[in-house]
């Protein structure tokens, strides 16, 4: 398909700016042309004292992201059921969904990206069942009518299978990606070849049944360009016809653990916020040493970032390599392991129950 006369006046347009904006640059900075020695290079921006911003970090960032999103975003009046109850959702202004049909090279892909929106970029937001779902960055926040626009610019690509606004959670800012497949429970004693919605319209496939239960499964809707599976499930779940049915996104998490120990807060290795800044000086009459410490912010092991991924597990044994360890303490009284195959009495450890090490379990 190709580009349409606003679409090919846009991409002209902004070639055309860039390249004045060059020149204008270039006569502006009045530099000398080079001779062919050393190559120009450009000089680090310098930075007032006691100016320099402070070092923001990752959930920090995090958060400011998610508020972007929320900023550039509306209400279509978009919601999904759980148990029972209307969740709604805002559409993002500044990027969507889109899954591709199968053997659609990546040059492809971005062509038929550019056809819709010049300044996009194509990143990865997941995989249903090993198909990969893509989410599409716009270079600016567009408008409601445009991000239509670029909707149906793309569901008129026969490579593409589907293409949807990228929802959010109205307080959070999650990310909730919208797929081609709905995840129903059916009713006590029905079948899920009798859902009504599948067989009077055909716009319904079962895809395969859930792990480890007995009456759930994940539909697949056929034709998602003609039926959003937004709306599929919520005709589904008013229906009655079903125990409940969600849609089955691709959903961004947001994870934040953080201690209960009460000394949490004064353990500035974990998550520095440079409150313990300090000056210390150590004089020694031989040498007259001024030794200045600091603690600035970030300066850490950033724990709560590692928390985020995982907070250790059981089955993991930690060796303790000391002079020993209080074991009435009450961060390891409930997690010391004791190895339980010993033989009590062999005259190898004199302690029925030896301990051995902690099982790795954070309060």
């Amino acid at each position: 398909m190709p580009l349409s006369g606003p679409q090919w006046l846009r991409r002209t347009a902004l070639l055309a700016i860039s390249t004045s904006l060059a020149i204008m640059i270039s006569m502006v900075s009045g530099d000398p042309p080079t001779d062919g020695g050393d190559s120009a290079t450009l000089s680090p921006m310098a930075v007032p004292p006691g100016s320099e911003r402070p070092e923001i970090t990752g959930p920090d960032r995090a958060a400011d992201q998610r508020a972007a999103r929320l900023k550039h975003s509306y209400d279509a009046g978009d919601f999904y059921y759980y148990r029972g109850e209307r969740m709604p959702l805002l559409r993002s202004l500044t990027e969507f969904s889109v899954e591709f049909r199968d053997g659609t090279s990546e040059q492809r892909k971005q062509d038929i990206i550019d056809s819709a929106f010049f300044d996009a970029r194509f990143v990865d937001a997941g995989r249903v069942r090993g198909r990969p779902v893509a989410r599409v960055e716009l270079g600016e926040v567009v408008s409601v009518e445009e991000l239509q626009d670029v909707l149906m610019t793309m569901n008129a690509w026969t490579e593409v299978r589907y293409a949807f606004p990228a929802l959010l959670h109205p307080q959070g800012g999650e990310r909730f990606i919208l797929t081609d497949e709905v995840v129903v429970r059916v009713n006590p004693g029905a079948m899920v070849e009798d859902v009504p919605n599948a067989q009077e319209q055909g716009c319904l496939g079962i895809a395969k049944k859930v792990w480890g239960t007995e009456d759930q499964y994940v539909l697949r809707v056929r034709q998602p360009k003609k039926n959003n599976p937004l709306q599929v499930a919520n005709k589904l779940s008013e229906s009655g016809v079903v125990a409940w049915a969600e849609p089955n996104f691709v959903q961004e998490g947001r994870l934040a653990y953080t201690p209960s120990d009460p000394l949490y807060p004064d353990q500035w290795p974990f998550n520095n916020r440079g409150h313990l800044e300090s000056r210390l000086e150590l004089r020694a009459d031989r040498w007259g040493l001024d030794l200045d410490i600091d603690s600035p912010a970030d300066a850490d092991v950033d724990a709560p970032e590692a928390w985020d991924l995982d907070t250790g597990s059981a089955d993991i044994v930690i060796a303790v390599i000391d002079s020993g360890m209080d074991i009435a303490h009450e961060d390891l009284v409930d997690n010391l392991f004791r190895n339980d195959g010993e033989i009590p009495g062999n005259g190898c450890n004199p302690s029925p129950a030896p301990l051995t090490g902690a099982k790795m379990v954070r309060k």
